[in-house]
């Protein structure tokens, strides 16, 4: 099977900017180590400081499902979930060439 990558696009209410960048220092260096995890990397749009896109490869299905069971995922569902956030776009693609 392919590995898979995920797109991920927030646009982050102003007054929340800080609390994310929080949960995201945690976050990132975590799903770094997780063992079905290739790279995690957090970018912050160059002209909307409050756009982020994180770029995720992953090698299986189920590398996705136990990172999306961790304690430091979980937070950043939190977040989401008590709409800090205007949006929220999410992808998962496979690389074709």
């Amino acid at each position: 099977m392919s590995k898979i990558t995920i797109v991920a696009q927030l646009l982050v209410k102003k007054e929340h900017r800080e609390e994310l960048l929080k949960i995201c220092e945690e976050l990132v260096p975590a799903s770094r180590a997780e063992a079905g995890n290739s790279y995690y990397d957090l970018y912050e749009d160059l002209k909307n400081p409050l756009s982020f896109t994180v770029l995720e490869l992953w090698n299986s299905a189920k590398a996705i499902e136990e990172h999306n069971a961790t304690p430091h995922f979980k937070k950043l569902i939190q977040f989401v979930e008590a709409k800090k956030l205007e949006s929220l776009n999410i992808q998962q693609v496979k690389q074709i060439m």
